[in-house]
């Protein structure tokens, strides 16, 4: 069995240090996430397909199926992330911000998640300079996942 990121024998899948862990070894601070441009990953690395699957129980029909959800609140999601951070609510910004990463999490969209979990914690820390940067990276790993999802659907239909 594979031991999670914090090393502990017990885990639970939204582990605090785990997250940290996460965005640190991305080369990000916890407290004040560096954004970068790069998107050197490709499109179909958007998601673990694998880690999908077993999520699933190898249940190729239900992984299309939460594949298919995405695609339909993909935009909505995005929208109204973009949408909080241009009027400034932040509880609502947070809000879409949780929920995009449990979303990534459910998809085993490792980097949307991180993402969305800098997001988080930014507008939880208070640390107002980094959202706007947050926002625009989140949304840019939403459409990278959508770009991902006709290989995914390939790679689950085989």
């Amino acid at each position: 069995s594979r031991i999670p990121a914090c090393g502990t024998k017990l885990h639970f899948s939204n582990c605090t240090l785990c997250e940290n862990l996460m965005i640190k070894r991305q080369g990000l601070s916890i407290d004040a996430p560096a954004v970068t441009s790069d998107l050197s990953a490709s499109p179909s690395s958007a998601f673990h397909a694998e880690r999908l699957l077993a999520r699933c129980l190898g249940d190729r029909g239900f992984c299309a199926v939460l594949v298919g959800k995405f695609v339909a609140r993909a935009a909505e999601l995005s929208a109204a992330l973009e949408l909080a951070a241009h009027v400034g609510d932040k509880p609502e910004l947070a809000r879409q911000a949780h929920a995009i990463k449990g979303m990534a999490a459910n998809l085993s969209a490792d980097s949307l998640q991180t993402w969305a979990a800098a997001l988080e914690r930014a507008l939880r820390v208070g640390n107002a300079a980094n959202v706007g940067p947050l926002v625009a990276r989140v949304r840019t790993e939403i459409q990278r996942c959508l770009d991902a999802v006709p290989g995914m659907l390939e790679q689950l239909a085989s």
